[in-house]
């Protein structure tokens, strides 16, 4: 900024000059400088430092201003950092949740199952030796009415229709 402002500096002063020089030129005549013309140029300059000061005091307040407004940036930068890692820690707690229920229904589901069946595989068991402590008698009591067919044509013409014989 200050390269600018002395550039600025430069060229205003080197337009003055030129201004002066072709002022001279058409003027056609040899101007001697006064101390009129000394004491403007002492003036112009004391007003081009007071400038400069302004300038420099501008460019000052304007850099407080960046550096102000880079600060707000990055106060917002964290805030938006620390809404994102406290969105990704919900998001988390909240995959984490569904993946324990998820668990605790498929373990209900098994359990409720096993215990669901039990009851019947019980039954069965019962049923099944049940059968086979009557599977004995059964086949006491055909080989009784195998006996009893060669006596009885009527038992005989029975266990032929049933297969028995």
């Amino acid at each position: 900024m200050k390269i600018i402002y002395k550039l600025f500096l430069a060229g205003t002063l080197t337009t003055l000059c030129f201004n002066l020089e072709i002022q001279n030129c058409f003027a056609q005549k040899e101007l001697s400088f006064t101390q009129d013309d000394r004491d403007r140029l002492i003036r112009l300059e004391a007003t081009i430092l007071q400038m400069e000061k302004r300038f420099d005091e501008r460019f000052k307040q304007i850099d407080e201003r960046f550096e102000q407004v880079d600060k707000r940036f990055d106060n917002q930068q964290v805030q938006i950092n620390e809404i994102n890692n406290t969105l990704q820690w919900q998001f988390g707690t909240l995959v984490g949740a569904m993946l324990v229920f998820l668990v605790s229904v498929i373990g209900f589901i098994l359990w409720d199952r096993r215990t669901f069946i039990k009851p019947f595989e019980i039954r069965v068991t019962d049923v099944e030796s049940l059968i086979q402590k009557n599977k004995i008698k059964i086949e006491d009591i055909l080989l009784m009415l195998k006996a009893l067919a060669k006596e009885d044509a009527n038992v005989a013409k029975a266990l032929k229709q049933f297969n028995f014989l």
